[in-house]
């Protein structure tokens, strides 16, 4: 998930930025994939209207491919 989103910093408006913090690691072996993690997301931009653009791309990325 966060690797999709710092690609996507590539394809959004200069004065866009996102931010995250993972909140939640699932567990405290670092060398197992957990089932569960939480991520907080933090999206600024100049208009309301592109950080919804961006936010719904976000959520895009967060439900992986179909």
């Amino acid at each position: 998930m966060t690797t999709g989103s710092n690609f996507l910093n590539e394809h959004i408006i200069e004065k866009a930025r996102v931010h995250y913090a993972i909140t939640d690691t699932g567990g405290v072996s670092p060398n197992v994939v957990q089932a569960q993690a939480e991520v907080l997301y933090l999206i600024r931009a100049p208009e309301m209207a592109d950080a919804q653009q961006i936010f719904a791309r976000i959520e895009k990325i967060a439900r992986g491919p179909r």
